[in-house]
């Protein structure tokens, strides 16, 4: 991605990661990296030399995590509900 902003890698790739406690570590890392304003400047800089490319990477990063979350989220929702159906089957016995 864009090597201009130190942390930026590192907090993408755990961004990025399978596990839940990464995820939230590197969003952290992000949120405190982008409140910077000449990280920002910095990034925007070197993605408009770039064709925006730098832009396109980090919202797909986003968007692969969103669906990462989504597919967590439903996991879990379809275990709870057989679980619930599981006890309300057994119930009738």
């Amino acid at each position: 991605m864009n090597s201009s902003i130190p942390g930026l890698s590192t907090a993408i790739r755990s961004y990025t990661s399978e596990k839940l406690k990464e995820r939230s570590q590197g969003l952290e890392q992000i949120r405190d990296i982008f409140e910077s304003r000449d990280n920002v400047s910095r990034f925007q800089e070197t993605a408009s030399k770039e064709g925006g490319a730098g832009w396109v990477a980090f919202f797909q990063c986003l968007f692969q995590v969103v669906v990462m979350e989504k597919k967590a989220v439903l996991k879990k929702a379809a275990s709870a509900q057989g679980k619930s159906l599981a006890i309300h089957s057994n119930a009738d016995w």
